[in-house]
């Protein structure tokens, strides 16, 4: 019975000590929500590139982008749209073939950077007044076209 509870003990200590860094930074940053938020840019981005932008999506805004998320979100991304407009901060970018969205939890002092090109989160970290301009375009001279030439 001792060795049962103290087994117990170590797994629970080690469950919690594992997933230390995947608990919530707020109740609104939640690993499954930067999870969702990237595959959900990454299928909008494909269905706008290929079905609303005729393969250009530099005219797309954030408006048009934040519509879009509330029509495709998937059952599993709750609120998804809410928590993106609730940012401080948010910088979007628009080129021929992707886009990349920077939010800024000022409370939380999180930054978030995702390409819509992949389908997980390019940036997510903690971050003290971070020059987000230059965040942006440190990220964005590392993106590569997808066309082949």
């Amino acid at each position: 019975m001792v060795l049962m509870k103290r087994t117990l003990f170590f797994t629970l200590l080690f469950v919690s000590l594992s997933f230390a860094d995947t608990i919530d930074v707020s109740k609104r940053i939640t690993q499954d929500f930067l999870l969702d938020f990237a595959s959900v840019n990454n299928f909008v981005g494909a269905e706008l590139y290929l079905d609303q932008f005729n393969e250009d999506l530099s005219s797309l805004d954030f408006s048009d982008y934040i519509a879009n998320v509330k029509k495709y979100k998937p059952k599993s991304a709750k609120n998804l749209d809410e928590v993106i407009s609730q940012a401080d901060e948010h910088i979007f970018h628009s080129s021929k073939e992707y886009f990349v969205i920077l939010l800024y939890f000022k409370k939380e002092g999180y930054v978030i950077i995702d390409n819509s090109l992949t389908s997980f989160p390019e940036f997510a970290d903690y971050a003290n007044n971070p020059d987000l301009k230059l965040l942006l375009k440190s990220h964005l001279t590392g993106v590569k076209s997808t066309k082949t030439k």
